[in-house]
């Protein structure tokens, strides 16, 4: 039994027991991330499979392209814009969440933000140039393979990074403008490359699996701590 007393002589009360340590936490949250990132390059693999490679999946690809092509005389004239604008944009608002980031020596956040966009765009092109191929199965248009899109994968690559180096925000509203603020340039990113005829549905989705995929994998390899959150204002 504790007999400690305070400064009064009465008996202490036991201190009760404290919240795990982020450190005891990293291990599951790695294995978690590690098991998302292999999950989304094994849905990555199927999705090539099914509408790259198989005549049901090809036609369903350029069926589903052909009707949201209905939404292009609406979006189209910003889709022209939004395509390169987005990866531009993307960018420099990375340089400059980078140059932040390095300022307060958030070394780990900058080193996944670099890694994710490096193995993202890099990924990219090395799959579509180098690895997959499209193989002619009917009429479905052209035969050069665009799975997955380099435009949507750099974008949502820089939009992972933006998220990995998020500055401290003061209130939970500002935390989750960002959010959308993100979320928005993603989709904005998938549907102007649909708009501008460039890439099919699968191209994107690829792009989309792909980059979660590697984010994932790279969350798991370097494990950024979250920001530090500025004390709230009594």
């Amino acid at each position: 039994m504790d007999t400690r007393t305070d400064a009064s002589g009465r008996p202490a009360r036991p201190l009760a027991p404290g919240p795990p340590t982020a450190g005891c936490r990293q291990p599951a949250g790695a294995v978690v991330a590690a098991a998302v990132g292999a999950v989304l390059a094994a849905a990555f693999l199927a999705l090539y499979l099914w509408a790259v490679r198989s005549e049901d999946g090809q036609s369903a690809d350029i069926d589903l392209l052909v009707t949201l092509q209905s939404l292009n005389p609406a979006l189209g004239p910003a889709a022209t814009v939004l395509r390169p604008g987005l990866v531009v944009g993307g960018a420099l608002a990375c340089v400059a969440l980078g140059v932040l980031a390095l300022a307060r020596r958030r070394w780990r956040s900058l080193c996944a933000a670099v890694l994710v966009v490096a193995l993202s765009v890099g990924g990219t092109w090395a799959l579509k140039e180098l690895v997959l191929e499209r193989p002619y199965l009917g009429a479905y248009g052209y035969t050069v393979n665009t799975f997955p899109s380099g435009h949507v994968s750099a974008t949502l690559a820089l939009v992972a990074a933006a998220a990995l180096l998020s500055p401290a925000w003061r209130t939970p509203a500002s935390r989750w403008l960002f959010r959308l603020a993100l979320l928005a340039v993603a989709v904005a990113a998938c549907v102007s490359s649909l708009l501008e005829h460039v890439h099919r549905p699968s191209d994107v989705v690829g792009s989309v699996l792909l980059v979660g995929s590697v984010t994932a994998l790279v969350v798991a390899a370097v494990r950024p701590p979250p920001a530090p959150r500025p004390p709230t204002p009594a």
